[in-house]
């Protein structure tokens, strides 16, 4: 048999067979899949190890970052024991003892108790509201033997001082933790909204204020310190000038972190002339005699209907930051 009819005889096999592969097609075909298989694996596993490298470098490097902050913990407590071995007072400190909201004042405590006391001492502390000027208070050693002074400061943010003690021509200081968040923990924060309906004609417009809701936000110190907000109403004023207000209902929520007011009906319809400036304004007197008023919001009569006044009128900027709109705050 020829290579050609060989041929022919193997065109005719295979068509039998319904295109059957023989072994050695089948066994190469294992072979390249096989190999093919062992390339992603090691593809896979080279992946997998690049990431447990990054990991274990990721993770050796926090413990070097964890472990040199140890070490300057440990570095820093020679000094910190020096330091209090060397200074003169055992646990200064500084409180609030009163406030004169009327003011804008407030009566700041300090005191500081020597290590070791003798006939003769003499004391006095530097402070300073806001990074302000430098006051200086004189001193005097109590029964004890504390060594106190108060003074009245402007309403603050924050409270520096340095306690003083001088002994035979000796002095020796020692700095004080500040006194933080003053403002925020001796005045109440303040947030409200109030909707009205308007009656339009030629001139001008009929405005009913409703739905008023004002919470007032006492801090831990205002709550510990006996304050209380009195009774409340919300004014209407058309150029400066109140010519309206609605009584507001008053309770008290959450162990008086916060009071609540709010109207029950609707007030009488206030006449505005277009172009009038339109301010509503929150009032209240606390139990200390201090009158707040409480921009809540301010605007333009128009015949398209109040036009938002971007910017309030220059107020005292008292009450927490953290409420909204507490620059809107005036006190009196």
């Amino acid at each position: 048999m020829d290579e050609k009819e060989r041929k022919e005889q193997e065109r005719e096999d295979f068509c039998k067979t319904g295109g059957m592969v023989t072994r050695i097609e089948f066994y190469t075909c294992f072979m390249v899949l096989f190999a093919l298989i062992l390339w992603r694996g090691g593809l896979v596993n080279q992946n997998l190890e690049m990431r447990m490298w990054n990991a274990e470098k990721n993770t050796i490097h926090e413990i070097d970052a964890l472990w040199n902050d140890v070490n300057r913990e440990i570095e820093a407590i020679p000094e910190k024991i020096r330091e209090e071995r060397d200074s003169p007072f055992w646990n200064p400190g500084m409180e609030i003892a009163g406030v004169n909201r009327k003011a804008g004042t407030f009566r700041l405590a300090i005191q500081a108790t020597p290590k070791e006391y003798r006939e003769g001492m003499e004391g006095a502390f530097y402070v300073t509201c806001d990074d302000g000027e430098r006051i200086v208070l004189q001193g005097l050693f109590d029964e004890s033997r504390i060594l106190r002074a108060e003074t009245e400061l402007p309403i603050c943010g924050k409270v520096s001082a340095t306690a003083i003690l001088k002994e035979n021509g000796t002095t020796r200081i020692q700095v004080l933790n500040d006194l933080n968040d003053v403002e925020e923990e001796i005045t109440p924060g303040f947030s409200a909204f109030s909707g009205f309906s308007i009656q339009y004609d030629k001139e001008g417009a009929d405005i009913t204020a409703h739905d008023i809701e004002v919470s007032v936000y006492c801090s831990d110190h205002l709550r510990h310190s006996r304050f209380l907000p009195g009774e409340g109403e919300l004014e209407i004023q058309t150029d400066g000038r109140t010519v309206g207000t609605v009584p507001l209902k008053k309770a008290m929520r959450n162990d008086g972190e916060e009071w609540r007011y709010w109207d029950e009906k609707e007030g009488k319809a206030v006449r505005v002339e277009y172009g009038q400036r339109i301010s509503l304004v929150f009032r209240m007197q606390d139990n200390s005699g201090a009158v707040y008023r409480y921009l809540v919001e301010e605007s333009i009569m128009t015949d398209e209907g109040p036009k938002i006044v971007e910017e309030g009128p220059k107020t005292v900027e008292f009450g927490s930051p953290e409420q909204d709109g507490s620059s809107r705050l005036t006190i009196e």
